[in-house]
């Protein structure tokens, strides 16, 4: 119930600071400038993290597959010892 309530908190906070942004930068500047504004934002903000979040993606897919393998591996590695184990102890 409280990380239901903490979710509506933090979508509320955020459309909030959306609407405060939209205003200030309709107040703040008018036409060309708007436009001038938002194009810098994209050129030293959004592609910058657009590239971050693009690494940080193939990164958490390598990291991924790497776990995946390993627990593939680690499966068949002990499934095959306790196989060797009941192989054994049938012989005694």
């Amino acid at each position: 119930m409280i990380k239901i309530i903490l979710v509506i908190a933090l979508v509320v906070i955020l459309a909030i600071r959306a609407t405060w942004r939209a205003r200030w930068l309709n107040r703040t500047f008018s036409g060309p400038e708007l436009v001038e504004y938002q194009e810098r934002s994209m050129t030293y903000f959004v592609e910058p993290l657009q590239k971050k979040l693009l690494n940080f993606a193939d990164t958490a897919w390598f990291i991924l597959t790497a776990v995946l393998i390993i627990t593939v591996l680690a499966s068949v590695y002990l499934r095959w010892i306790r196989d060797d184990g009941e192989k054994v102890q049938g012989e005694r």
